[in-house]
């Protein structure tokens, strides 16, 4: 999974946001980034880009998968907080190629 740190402050690095539209949670990565990223999450959940985004417009946000992929990153991205350092998950973490997880 490619890193979803953001660019440093200072940094001239052009941001997602800056090149996409309606982009809320990955903000302040580089642009040249987030296509890695969406191919992983695609890859982690066994799903095409059109389980989450409306085709040929992706910044809509018609699709309710799209609204839970956004509180999924959050949740990521708040574990690995957490674990310090000690240990990092990842969307494959739980979902191992499957569009739900096991239970």
């Amino acid at each position: 999974m490619p890193s979803l740190d953001p660019l440093p402050a200072g940094s001239k690095e052009e941001r997602t946001e800056q090149k996409y539209k309606n982009i809320q949670v990955l903000k302040g990565l580089p642009s040249d980034r987030l296509m890695s990223i969406m191919f992983a999450f695609k890859g982690s959940l066994g799903v095409e880009c059109t389980f989450c985004h409306v085709k040929d417009q992706w910044e809509k946000d018609d699709k309710e998968t799209k609204q839970v992929a956004r509180k999924m990153i959050k949740l990521v991205e708040t574990d690995n907080q957490q674990l310090g350092g000690i240990g990092r998950v990842t969307c494959f973490t739980c979902h191992k190629g499957q569009q739900r997880p096991a239970s």
